[in-house]
């Protein structure tokens, strides 16, 4: 139907590779036209993930302008209110979903390939495993992946730390979330995504929006 005019396919479409690990990054250097990834909320690491980029487009003889190849991260944010900290149920239930997905992308990357257990996973990393792995290995997948960045699972929640909330994640009042963007846009990253629970998700957003975005 491309003679009616509902789709264009005489131009270029953008396409953004959503890469996680250093191949997939590279190839977003190699052909992509912007990447999609989850980073921690720490600018050295958009460098180390830039510089996965920009080796893959070296390979095949790509020169990427950063100010024209958008950089997104998936995150999730919370603005605290009064007399709240990471401890308090609203913000766990506002960003405990995003907070596991890190386990679950970590326990299928050291299942897979051999991978490190992240530092900030590390000190209840075995009886996280312990829990995923009292499920039959030809229904794990399902368990690994359960509530994956939607909803909290009640039997992971005491993985949920102040620690890791920190750094997975935008939080604090709206002005220190807006010193964490800035800090990240500096170091080059473009975009966030925020994948806050449903449970929270409008309440969430509409908070970003005006502690947040109106203030930018």
């Amino acid at each position: 139907m491309a003679d009616l005019g509902y789709l264009d396919l005489e131009h270029h479409i953008p396409i953004y590779i959503s890469g996680f690990g250093p191949r997939a990054q590279a190839m977003a250097g190699k052909y992509g036209d912007g990447l999609v990834t989850s980073i921690p909320n720490s600018p050295s690491f958009f460098q180390h993930i830039w510089g996965n980029v920009v080796a893959g487009a070296d390979e095949v003889g790509r020169k990427i302008d950063p100010s024209d190849f958008p950089t997104c991260s998936l995150t999730a944010a919370c603005v605290l209110r009064a007399g709240e900290d990471l401890r308090s149920d609203r913000v766990i239930d506002t960003l405990g979903s995003l907070v596991i997905g890190g386990f679950h992308y970590a326990y299928d990357n050291v299942r897979n390939y051999g991978g490190d257990v992240p530092g900030h996973l590390q000190n209840d990393w075995e009886e996280y495993v312990s829990l995923v792995e009292q499920t039959p290995e030809r229904q794990r997948h399902s368990r690994i992946h359960v509530g994956h960045c939607t909803w909290l699972d009640p039997a992971e929640r005491k993985f949920v730390t102040p620690e890791r909330i920190q750094a997975s994640c935008l939080v604090g009042s709206g002005a220190e979330i807006i010193e964490q963007l800035e800090a990240m846009d500096a170091a080059g990253l473009t975009e966030v995504m925020l994948l806050p629970s449903l449970e929270k998700q409008y309440e969430a957003l509409e908070d970003v929006g005006r502690e947040v975005l109106a203030k930018l």
